[in-house]
């Protein structure tokens, strides 16, 4: 028995990237020896951690001429990629030398440095490359002639719970099994492939990388969203002479090395709302492999089986290996919710322990039990084929099939002839590789780019003189594209890329001008191209074009390399959500996004975009669009916005506004409908047969084009609070605007200042200075009478919610009035605020309250001329008719109304003060003698000086014009109007 030992456990935390400098992050980590401190931005508070290891990588460090990062100086705590492998690699490689299972895995959220620690880049080679190439170092210095050595590779990807065999050219969908005699989970059908060297192992690698971004292209998948499995086995022949007779054993190491997805967290800073908390559908691998160390980690029953992730970890979690964890930790602030949550994954992973065994022992006694095994599958097999079960009858061939792998791998002989045809294989691409490297220098060519950089320039098409077709790959066409695309956006011929001697010019072939963007823009005609131009083919498949010999002009204002992130601010810019432009495409400085706003806007715009493509392809008669809402229509302070995607049923014209993170969630599933329906297609064109009909969602899975029946927000009108400040009350008729600030009806609402029983204070009881309300009571009641709505379709039902931080959020609201457009509630609610700080008195003097309205919708009603059209004839009628923007965006015209609503109280205020200061005349009038008109005269020179003064102190000015006419300062009024008690009161601590 082996000895139980607890998973190692390292994180590492990385410098600043792009991103974070332009938010102007702060760092949130700090390390000392083995114990890493994060502090929250929001409140100071820290928390502490302990790891096996914790490497600081953040700062100093400097590079080498030859690019290689290492210490500034003697003081500094820099971790570089050598001290990483020391600890890391050598412990890898120690653990396969020995005959024990191990594994690595690199955890942490998408960008916070896995492959870098994992792979390297450039002179900075990463774990991976420096133990592989220490390991065929060991191998070929070895100088004993009875030991020998086998290494095979295998590559998987897991995406949505389907398993690619990413070293196959095949894109069929692999099975997890598992042998119930050993209880191990493996993937019927994977590929594996003798190497002999790292170059070998990274060619094969860099293969795989190709087959994942053509799929991940094709499938619109985000390759951040998948996890990657690299599997080395390791094997240690060895023959020795005891007792006279020779004797040979078998020693084997299986090297798991797994880069899982990234670990995102909903409501995150950074993106806020894209990405999914662990648990959503999108990341069932994750949240299961999260439970399963959380169960191990209490010493509990761990539910293996609930992904295919933790099935195929299983071994390396809960039984015979020796684990690593490497941890990727961003420093920023904008992150600090998923460094927190890395920090605690990690820090529960520690406490899991496993037992590793030597995997050693006679290799004639492995070969016959092998055979033995496989003599009682085959009659199993046999007998289930007889008269079993479809399942069982495909278990047990993946079984046979897998012991007769395993069994090749122990024959000697197998496994050289094997290896020589890898080695003829790889030294043919090589070959072909260099050819091609040397073929960039001078050829015209387009090359992909990727959200993930390991994931751009993988996928090149060299351009011929003449036309190059790009088109659809289908068996049905006489004639195949010569650069072929697939995916739901395109077309059988799709365009053309040609090359004269003038140069290259880019050609549509369809009528939609959205199938084809160059830099952002659709395509009309012919155009030339110039060097690194855009252009987007469809939804998904983005290309740089690379002219061997560009002229200066093409180059001038060029970066030196473009990245996926220029590119998606392009595409960004041209739908209107620019840098410099607010949200509706106003060049108006002071309503432009902000860097977190844009960011979020930039991750969606694909997904909305292939959302609309599948909508069409489907006929699902929906429309998506993005939406920033902004400003006080949209319940929000004048600085502060808020993403969210419209969908639109085409039949209607009814719509529903969808959360980032429930959009997301949507997305995926239909994803998963895309990708049946490209399965069936390739399975029909390969049998040249139709299939049956699919079925696209799981039982109790819901359209994610539909929407269920419920209230939907309308708009909102904003009601100012600066008159409670002045004790004067607001009744007026408010705008109900949508987000993109139109006018969808009005609604009366009225705030009248009171006590806590709800009577009104006296009209003359006004408070000149809002500072005096200050350590005070308040009470104040809201009152909404009515609405008239512009639009008769909304007569299903209308309630109005509102609420703030300081009265309760969301928690006020009508009944829901039926069957009118004019519907009244005549709501009154009495709200005390026990003690005004100056956050509430600021709230008052500057903020807002939002009266949601809410409404149902009929999808009942179709429109008659819609009816008889597709989905995608509906959506390009859209575009056509659009008058500015198809991805709708927050506008001036909302932030104008609401300074407009502004406007107004602020008018009704000074009303009612002026009214005030008149009754304050005639008690002045009152105390003057008779006769002394020269003192009137004067009382009118003051307070024209005092208005004219534009000071808002008017009772300090009454006083002063009293003492300075030598009479009694009048008093404030202190009597109260009756009136009658209202119905409901709610107070505010």
């Amino acid at each position: 028995m082996g000895k139980e030992e607890s998973i190692k456990v390292m994180v590492r935390v990385r410098p600043f990237n792009k991103r974070e400098k332009e938010r102007n992050a702060k760092c949130i980590l700090d390390m000392h020896g083995n114990q890493t401190v994060i502090t929250n931005p929001n409140d100071g508070a820290t928390k502490k951690f302990n790891f096996d290891t914790s490497y600081w990588s953040f700062d100093g460090y400097k590079e080498r001429d030859d690019g290689f990062m290492v210490r500034d100086g003697p003081g500094s705590k820099y971790a570089g990629q050598e001290e990483v492998f020391n600890d890391v690699g050598k412990g890898v490689l120690e653990n396969a030398y020995a005959g024990f299972n191990t594994s690595l895995f690199a955890y942490g959220q998408t960008g916070s440095g896995k492959s870098y620690s994992m792979v390297g880049y450039g002179s900075n080679k990463g774990i991976v490359p420096m133990a592989f190439d220490a390991m065929f170092k060991k191998i070929a210095s070895n100088t004993d002639p009875s030991i020998k050595y086998q290494v095979t590779l295998s590559m998987l990807e897991i995406y949505m719970e389907q398993v690619s065999d990413l070293l196959s050219t095949k894109s069929d969908r692999l099975k997890v099994r598992q042998d119930p005699q050993k209880g191990r989970f493996f993937v019927a059908g994977l590929t594996t492939h003798p190497v002999s060297s790292y170059d070998e192992i990274e060619k094969k690698m860099d293969g795989g990388v190709r087959n994942r971004t053509v799929a991940a292209t094709q499938m619109n998948a985000t390759s951040s969203r998948a996890h990657t499995m690299v599997t080395l086995v390791f094997t240690q022949n060895k023959t020795e002479v005891i007792d006279g007779q020779e004797r040979k054993t078998t020693r084997t190491s299986e090297i798991n090395l797994v880069d899982l997805a990234g670990s995102e967290r909903a409501g995150s800073t950074g993106a806020e709302g894209i990405h999914l908390k662990e648990g959503a559908a999108i990341n069932q691998s994750l949240s299961a492999l999260g439970n399963v160390i959380a169960a191990l980690a209490k010493g509990k029953r761990a539910p293996f089986r609930d992904s295919v992730l933790t099935k195929l970890l299983q071994n390396s979690l809960g039984g015979n290996a020796k684990t690593i964890m490497i941890a990727a930790l961003s420093p920023a602030d904008i992150n600090y919710d998923e460094t927190l949550s890395t920090l605690r994954y990690a820090d529960r992973a520690k406490q899991i322990k496993t037992n590793a065994v030597v995997n050693e022992s006679a290799t004639e006694k492995l070969l016959r039990e092998m055979r033995e095994e496989n003599e009682k599958l085959k009659k199993m097999l046999a007998a289930a084929q007889a008269g079993g079960k479809v399942g069982d009858i495909e278990n047990l061939q993946a079984m046979i099939e897998q012991n007769q792998v395993q069994s090749a791998g122990m024959d000697e002989s197998a496994y050289e002839q094997k290896l020589a045809e890898m080695r003829a294989e790889y030294e043919a691409e090589k070959a072909e590789a260099a050819a091609l490297e040397a073929k960039k220098l001078n050829s015209h060519r387009i090359f992909n780019l990727n959200e993930d950089p390991a994931l751009s320039g993988v996928v090149t098409h060299y351009l011929d003189p003449g036309e190059n077709t790009v088109g659809r790959k289908a068996k049905q066409n006489k004639v195949a594209p010569k650069i072929a695309l697939a995916g739901i956006s395109i077309r059988d011929h799709h365009a053309s890329l040609t090359l004269k001697d003038s140069g290259v010019f880019l050609e549509t072939t369809t009528a939609d001008d959205s199938s084809v963007l160059l830099n952002g823009q659709p395509v009309v005609g012919s155009v030339q191209l110039r060097h690194f131009d855009r252009i987007l083919f469809g939804t998904n498949h983005l290309y740089i074009y690379s002219n061997p010999t560009p002229t200066p002009a093409e180059l001038e204002g060029l970066p030196a390399e473009i990245e996926w992130e220029f590119a998606q601010t392009e595409l960004a810019e041209a739908k209107g959500f620019g840098a410099d432009m607010d949200a509706g495409g106003s060049r108006d400085d002071s309503l432009h996004l902000s860097a977190q706003t844009r960011e979020e806007v930039m991750q969606l715009l694909p997904m909305v975009t292939v959302a609309n493509a599948i909508s069409e392809r489907l006929d699902k008669r929906r429309v998506f669009e993005i939406a920033v809402l902004s400003g006080p229509v949209a319940g929000l302070q004048r600085n502060e916005s808020k993403v969210m995607i419209k969908m639109r049923n085409l039949d209607t014209d009814n719509k529903w506004m969808l959360a980032s993170e429930e959009f997301v969630n949507r997305h995926f599933v239909m994803q998963k409908m895309l990708r049946l329906i490209a399965e069936r297609e390739e399975a029909e064109e390969e049998t040249g047969t139709k299939g049956s009909d699919l079925n696209l969602l799981e039982e109790g899975e819901a359209d994610p084009f539909n929407v269920e029946a419920g209230p939907v927000i309308l708009g909102a009108a904003t009601c100012f609070l600066q008159s409670l400040c002045y004790r004067i009350e607001f009744d007026d008729e408010l705008n109900i605007v949508d987000y993109k600030g139109r006018n969808e009806g009005k609604l009366q609402v009225s705030v009248f200042p009171c006590n806590e029983k709800g009577v009104h204070s006296d009209p003359n009881d006004v408070n000149e200075d809002p500072r005096n309300l200050l350590d005070k009571s308040l009470s104040f009641e809201i009152t909404i009478a009515s609405a008239e709505l512009k639009k008769s379709k909304y007569k299903e039902g209308v309630y109005v919610q509102f609420g703030s931080d300081f009265i309760g959020k969301g928690e006020s609201r009508t009944v829901s009035a039926k069957g009118t457009n004019h519907p009244v509630w005549d709501f009154k609610q009495v709200f005390t605020i026990k003690k005004v700080t100056k956050e509430i008195l600021d709230w008052l003097e500057h903020g807002n309250l939002g009266f949601f309205v809410h409404v149902w919708q009929s999808d009942e009603a179709v429109l008659e001329d819609n009816a008889r059209q597709s989905t995608k004839q509906l959506a390009r009628q859209r575009r056509n008719s659009a008058s500015g923007l198809l991805i709708d965006g927050a506008t001036a015209a909302g932030d104008a109304n609401g300074e407009v609503i502004r406007l107004k109280a602020e008018n009704s205020r000074l009303s009612k003060m002026v009214h005030h200061l008149e009754q304050e005349m005639k008690v002045l009038k009152q105390a003057i003698k008779p006769g002394a008109e020269d003192r009137m005269n004067k009382i009118n020179d003051l307070l024209e000086k005092h208005f004219a003064s534009e000071t808002t102190d008017h009772w300090a000015a009454l006083v002063a014009i009293s003492e300075a006419l030598e009479v009694k300062a009048p008093k404030a009024r202190s009597s109260k109007t009756p009136a009658t008690p209202r119905s409901s009161a709610c107070t505010i601590m």
